[in-house]
């Protein structure tokens, strides 16, 4: 065999592999794929799916997700411990502790999203008069008026110790539910005269001039600063067993990615935000801009710094033991990229 024969069988041989990998190559792929499960309550708090959702981060990490939303409150948290899901997320953290309290050691924490006190995501808003002014001045105005909170939090709690310890007559409040879509017509249909919301509704709300801010930071200032608003979470379970721990841990490599991608993208995340929150309703016109949460990561907090939400949770009388954090912090190189 010649040296050109020697050549062009080389060439031919090289072109052949590079067919076949380019014929096998996705199925290859598709076998390295695991499946997982992610259930999560209609909140900022699952800002990272959505983003790893419309960026294809699940994919490049090779895991095939099921994303699902919870049908009533906390339901995510059940289907975590149990393996059902590998993630819960948008889950209110004041909500979360309490739903945990029988099993806590079943859980491992995951990121968190914070606001404080200089950056609130909540506010007491009251409905306007014709001119757009506030009606009410006061909380002590608002004695005897029909106050909305969202449902999925502990807000109707809250706002119960809040009145008491400002030395309002809690009974004469009426206290009133609603699902973020209707909390946010609820000024404009005439269905409350003040309610507690989170951002994007906060905005939403003031560009509309259906109300007014009584009071920013209205959480903040009275549960405390960092507020820690709502999380992304697993289980020990999820992070144990064999498939369900390599779905786990791709998931959170991808959520990971989603933060990232968050805090450099923060105008294309809110109109993703915005988009799940409202699930596209376009009688909804969002605003120029709101405040997006810090979406904080388990290397950037503190066990003190939950230790002392759990003390204020219990001096707000929503849990009455303690609450062990510090168990639930899963070693930090578990998610780091492999």
């Amino acid at each position: 065999m010649n040296g050109r024969v020697k050549i062009l069988y080389a060439v031919n041989t090289l072109l052949a592999l590079v067919l076949l990998y380019i014929l096998i190559a996705p199925q290859i792929r598709e076998r390295g794929k695991v499946e997982g499960k992610i259930l999560y309550a209609r909140s900022l708090g699952a800002l990272p799916v959505w983003v790893a959702q419309e960026k294809g981060f699940f994919d490049s990490t090779g895991v095939q997700v099921t994303v699902d939303v919870s049908l009533r409150r906390a339901e995510e948290v059940d289907a975590v411990a149990n393996g059902n899901a590998q993630f819960g997320a948008g889950t209110i953290w004041l909500s979360f502790v309490p739903a945990t309290l029988r099993r806590p050691l079943a859980y491992r924490f995951f990121a968190f999203t914070m606001s404080s006190v200089d950056r609130p995501l909540t506010a007491l808003m009251v409905a306007t008069n014709r001119r757009g002014r506030p009606r009410y001045r006061s909380l002590r105005a608002l004695e005897g008026k029909r106050i909305g909170y969202w449902r999925l939090t502990k807000d109707g709690d809250l706002l119960r110790t809040i009145l008491e310890q400002e030395g309002l007559e809690v009974r004469s409040f009426i206290f009133l539910p609603f699902s973020l879509k209707d909390l946010a017509r609820a000024f404009e249909e005439g269905k409350v005269d003040a309610a507690v919301v989170y951002e994007p509704l906060r905005s939403y709300l003031l560009a509309s001039g259906k109300a007014a801010v009584l009071e920013d930071g209205f959480l903040e200032k009275r549960v405390g600063s960092p507020f820690f608003v709502d999380l992304l979470y697993t289980s020990q379970l999820n992070l144990t067993l064999g498939e369900k721990r390599r779905a786990t841990v791709r998931i959170g490599q991808a959520l990971q990615k989603a933060i990232q991608y968050i805090r450099q993208h923060p105008d294309e995340a809110r109109q993703i935000a915005w988009k799940y929150l409202f699930e596209g309703d376009t009688t909804l016109v969002p605003p120029d801009s709101f405040a997006l949460p810090a979406f904080v990561t388990l290397e950037e907090i503190s066990p003190a710094q939950l230790r002392a939400s759990v003390e204020q949770m219990k001096a707000m009388d929503l849990i009455f033991v303690d609450y062990p954090v510090d168990s639930l912090f899963p070693p930090a190189e578990i998610f780091r990229a492999q």
